[in-house]
This record gives structure tokens, sequence and C-alpha cells, in this order.
């Protein structure tokens, strides 16, 4: 579980829709003299995530200068090693391949052996600690909240339990950004309302839980129920099964979602009982706006999930039982409006 709590693979400017909102609502919160705005990278990796946060708002706000009675901002990590790295604020070219050129040369210093150090006045902006999502204390309470590529590491339960303390972290009216292939995974906590699926982004609602609006649900649609073919090698095959599920969860994490969905496709072939791949396709399905698709693979979940020990562990989310994996699928059929689960 500590490896999918710590994601390693991250760029600058990744995702840069994100920061041109980020840089939006910190005006507008900055014209409310609401200081100071705290921003968080939840899961920061190398940190080029919060450093393309400061970076954004030093060359673009119209409200400078980004100090530190006005903005305060956080990186967290499970890895102790990357918030090391994190402090020392070197990269690769690799990592800096989403930085505009005019703005590298203004606040990186490039090495003698290829790398890119950033400038101190920018590293002495952003404080960095170690933090588990999962397992963590209690942190003060944050205006924007970014914990992209995170989630599509977790099984439901634990997903489940990462987005309400990220609920519970943000101001009233402060916006949670996750991934793009993660754009769904909130959707079903009450406390969060979707601002823009191509952005990924949340924002905490302000109103009481009590006078949350009843969604519209959609028609039922007819499902194709599961069909395992015997004649394929599913226990030989599961390995390369399992191989494949961890490609998608690559592919996913360098939000090639396409890619992803191929991959889990391929998963299902070689061992079609493999609930995991047909829950994380209804999560891409349903990001497509491919409503049966999504009904198809969740109910083929639960068709799975009712033909096993309900204490047992789910192959490929060892830290997700087939009771939990039960209750959240059969949660977002309801909230497509399948009321017979």
């Amino acid at each position: 579980m500590d490896r999918l709590r710590s994601v390693g693979e991250t760029h600058f400017f990744r995702q840069p829709a994100q920061f041109d909102h980020l840089l939006h609502a910190v005006e507008q919160r900055l014209e409310s003299h609401r200081y100071p705005v705290r921003i968080w990278s939840a899961g920061c990796a190398n940190g080029a995530e919060i450093y393309s946060t400061v970076l954004t708002l030093s060359q673009r706000c119209s409200r400078r200068p980004i100090d530190r009675g006005r903005f305060a901002f956080t990186g967290s990590d499970f890895n102790a090693d990357a918030i090391e790295q994190a402090r020392r604020g070197r990269f690769t070219s690799w990592h800096m391949r989403g930085c505009a050129e005019r703005m590298r040369d203004q606040y990186f210093q490039h090495l003698a052996d290829g790398d890119w150090q950033l400038d101190r006045d920018i590293l002495e902006k952003v404080d960095f600690f170690c933090h588990d999502l999962l397992d963590g204390s209690e942190i003060e309470t944050q205006d924007f909240i970014f914990c992209r590529n995170v989630l599509i590491y977790l099984d439901p339960a634990s997903m489940a339990q990462v987005v309400d303390r990220l609920y519970r972290w943000l101001a009233p009216d402060g916006v949670l950004y996750l991934g793009y292939a993660e754009a769904v995974l909130a959707g079903d906590h009450p406390g969060l309302e979707l601002i823009d699926s191509s952005l990924a982004a949340y924002r905490r609602r302000t109103f009481e839980l009590t006078t949350l609006p009843v969604p519209v649900l959609l028609p039922p649609i007819p499902l194709e129920p599961l069909r395992i073919n015997p004649m394929r090698p599913q226990l030989a095959g599961r390995p390369e099964a399992l191989a494949f599920l961890e490609e998608a969860t690559q592919f996913a994490n360098n939000n090639q979602p396409r890619q992803a969905s191929q991959s889990l496709k391929k998963s299902l072939y070689l061992d079609p009982s493999l609930a995991v791949s047909h829950y994380q396709l209804g999560l891409l399905e349903l990001g497509e706006q491919k409503v049966d698709q999504a009904r198809r693979h969740w109910r083929n979940v639960i068709t799975l999930a009712r033909r096993q020990t309900p204490s047992e562990h789910v192959p490929g989310w060892e830290n997700c039982t087939w009771e939990q994996l039960l209750q959240w699928t059969s949660k977002q059929l309801r909230r497509l409006g399948e009321s017979d689960v």
C-alpha cells in the first residue's frame, strides 16, 4: 500500500488549465482581502506541482508580490526521500518539459550536468512535510488542494476515506484539483460540487448537507450479463492480467485514459473475473459519458462480488474486501439510477 500513497511521476505545469483556473480564483480571493491564501500539494513528489503554483502566481498574478504574508504554499508526501528532493529544487529536463522557455530562463539555473536548479527565492516560499493521506494527522484548512493522480491508485474504501479527508481540509468554497483520469472519483461526496469535468476540479459546497438537491436519475439501460468463457485460461492468465492492470494504472497516472482503457480490456480478456478492471473501466467509461458501458462493467462487479466470501480481499486490491467493493459499486450504480442493487 505504501507504493500507492506516493506518486513519483510529475512535471512542471501538468494539466495547465488548472493553473489558469487557480490564477483567476486566487485573484478573486485577494480582491476580497482573504489572507493568507493557502495552497497545498498533497502527494507532491519532487515538488514540481507546488512550485508550478508559485511560478504561475509570481509571473501572472496582478496582485504581487507573492509573499508569505498573503500566501502559504505547502507540499506533502508519504515518501521522505521525495520531500528531500522537493526541498532541493533540482529537476531533470524531463521534469521541465512543461515549463515555458522564458519562465525557465528567469527562475532556473542550467547546471553543467543538464539538470535545472530552481532559484532560492522560489524555494523559500514553500514548506514541505511528510504526511500520509490515509493515516496522517489533521492539517490546517486550505483554500486550494492539488491531489492529482493519487486516488487512481487506491481501492474504493481508501479512496472514499481520502476524499472525505480532503473535503474536511478544504475551506468554505475551497477548490480541489484532481488528475484528469480521476474527474469522476470524488463525485459521490455530497459536500463536493464538480466545477467542470474537463477541468477535474471540485468546489466545497457552502450550504448544509441537509439542503442538498435531489440528483436527477438517469433511466435504467438493459445490461449485458457477465459471461466467463470456460475455454480461456483464467488461472494461468491471472498474473499477466494483473500486469496489464498495473500498466493501466501507469497510463492513468500519465493522463492517458485511452491507453489505460485498452490495458484494462486486455486484462479482462485474459481474466474476465478481474473485478478491479471492471470497476476501473466503469470509471473511465463514465468519464467519457458512456453511461451504459459504465453500468455494464459495474454490474459485472456486482455479479462477481456476490459469488465471493465477503471478508476476503479482492485480487488486485489487497486492501479492499469483496464486501467493501460491493457496497462501493452499488453506490455508483444507484447514482446512475439503478434501484435493484
